[in-house]
């Protein structure tokens, strides 16, 4: 038989475990209550349409571009580096002369100075002389005088030139209606869609511009002058523009009614 202090210290556990439990319980804070979304309003749940659409605005190009450049070789560094400046100088008057704006227009792209060696099988490095290039990046805004003005600068003395190429000096104006195109060839794929699986295609959930860099300007090698035998002048070398595409992708995700 339990002794009286045994008894009492049982029911003081008794009673401590009647009066902390129900406290626990109720100190629990109460669940979060997530109202639904409200009609037409895109929720966690909703059930969508996902299509990619894709515009293309195909132009003729309105801007050409090509380099020019001079290179040197001398025994003096000096003499090299004259010969240089003055056939740059040479060039960009013909560009002048041609009608390009020369101050927008062109712009130096390489100057080098490099020295020249002949290297012997038994012995040192021997100092042979020193080459110079200068290089030059010219816009034709008048498409049409591209032939022209790459006759003018081999005319004016340019021992490099190439790197033709074409493109759009504003190609936004294309970009914007290629993107109209884009979210109307989405929107009628999220229609075939939608009636393929019997609904609806209800409000636009998000759009995303996916739009592709414009193409760069085809580089193309530079066609080689015909030579009047009579006269001995240049002829300008034939170009051909060809065409510029300007493509633009949009994501676009519809609810479904």
């Amino acid at each position: 038989m339990r002794s009286p202090v045994i008894r009492r210290a049982t029911l003081i556990t008794v009673v401590l475990a009647g009066v902390f439990i129900p406290a626990m319980a109720f100190s629990r804070p109460a669940a979060a209550q997530v109202a639904p979304p409200a009609p037409g309003t895109p929720g966690p749940y909703q059930r969508t349409i996902s299509v990619t659409g894709t515009g293309a605005v195909t132009l003729a190009p309105d801007v050409a571009y090509f380099f020019a450049g001079v290179t040197q070789t001398n025994t003096n560094v000096i003499d090299a580096q004259n010969a240089t400046n003055t056939a740059t100088n040479a060039i960009i008057d013909a560009l002048r002369a041609g009608g390009v704006d020369v101050d927008k227009d062109v712009k130096t792209s390489g100057y080098s100075v490099q020295p020249q060696y002949n290297y012997p099988m038994n012995g040192s490095p021997m100092l042979t002389g020193y080459r110079v290039t200068n290089n030059v990046n010219v816009t034709v805004r008048d498409i049409n005088k591209t032939g022209q003005l790459l006759n003018a600068v081999t005319q004016a003395g340019a021992n490099q030139v190439g790197g033709v190429s074409f493109g759009l000096a504003d190609p936004e104006v294309a970009g914007r209606a290629a993107r109209e195109m884009a979210v109307q060839n989405a929107r009628d794929k999220a229609e075939t869609l939608a009636k393929a699986s019997g609904v609806s295609v209800g409000v636009v959930f998000s759009i995303e511009d996916q739009s592709s860099t414009p193409p760069a300007p085809r580089a193309l090698a530079q066609a080689p002058s015909a030579v009047n035998a009579q006269s001995g002048a240049a002829v300008a070398p034939p170009i051909q523009t060809g065409e510029t595409t300007v493509t633009v992708m949009v994501r676009v995700v519809y609810t479904i009614a």
